[in-house]
């Protein structure tokens, strides 16, 4: 529309934003990558997005998880070791995981999501579908930091190999995860010998999926999962509270004073799959 700003709604001026308060250099992207795809011949393209929470920035790469003040872009808090780094994930630097020594395509984004005092990032490699030439294990984890109380601290972590799947091919996942109303969502990738995508659903709290173990009497119907649903729904049971996942047991397991054993119940159902939404 030419210059005519009430058309284009472009500003008559520029507005001076003012001078930077204050920087903190980021990972460069090291993937290997065609010529044509980068943008410079050092760093390559950038693909961090920083999160603010509260008077705090936090911003991520592969491996480490920063805090920042928002107004000095000093370290959020303070550490045991008095080194006075930013890094709050992990609480002790590790070695970094081997690259990919394939070439690949595109740009690594790394994002985080904050929800009711909780961080949730993606760690680990980028490459979700790698070549299938690649052979190094560019495996990723899922991360849960407590904000609003502990600093950072790690609540849970799930590694991708971990999770469940029905085959010798594993599940990666893709980006940070969706949170609301107690769950988070979490989309899974894998390859070879085709694309498959997949969401499950978690208890953003503990990481885990909602399931029941029932016992039943000898006598009674056998319970299905729809109507679970159905019975906690009518209960007026929080939604990120009714089970995914049900199991039908002859009989719960219990120690001499007859209290359940969850640490049992949870070794044997933990990798059978959800069973609804």
């Amino acid at each position: 529309f030419g210059l005519a700003p009430e058309r284009t709604r472009i500003l008559p001026s520029v507005i001076d934003v003012g001078a930077p308060r204050w920087q903190q250099p980021l990972t460069p992207n090291l993937l290997p990558q065609l010529t044509r795809f980068r943008s410079t011949r050092d760093r390559g393209p950038l693909g961090t997005h920083p999160v603010v929470y509260r008077d705090i920035v936090l911003v991520n790469d592969p491996d480490s998880i920063f805090a920042f003040h928002l107004l000095t872009g000093e370290p959020a808090w303070s550490n045991d070791g008095g080194s006075g780094t930013a890094q709050i994930y992990p609480p002790v630097p590790e070695e970094r995981p081997a690259a990919p020594d394939k070439v690949c395509v595109g740009v690594p984004w790394f994002s985080m999501t904050v929800s009711e005092g909780k961080l949730f990032a993606r760690m680990g490699s980028p490459v979700t579908t790698a070549s299938g030439a690649e052979l190094r294990d560019l495996t990723n984890d899922l991360v849960c930091l407590d904000l609003a109380e502990g600093q950072g601290r790690l609540i849970w972590k799930i590694a991708a190999g971990e999770w469940p799947h029905d085959g010798e091919v594993e599940w990666r996942f893709e980006g940070s995860p969706l949170v609301q109303d107690g769950r988070a969502f979490v989309v899974h990738s894998r390859r070879r010998p085709q694309l498959e995508f997949a969401i499950s659903c978690l208890d953003a709290a503990r990481g885990e999926r909602v399931c029941a173990v029932v016992e039943m009497r000898s006598a009674m119907a056998p319970l299905s999962f729809d109507e679970l649903h159905t019975l906690c729904k009518a209960a007026g049971l929080m939604t990120q509270k009714i089970p995914e996942q049900l199991e039908i047991v002859d009989a719960l397991p219990r120690n001499p004073t007859m209290k359940i054993l969850k640490h049992e119940l949870v070794a044997r159902f933990k990798n059978a799959k959800a069973m609804g939404s």
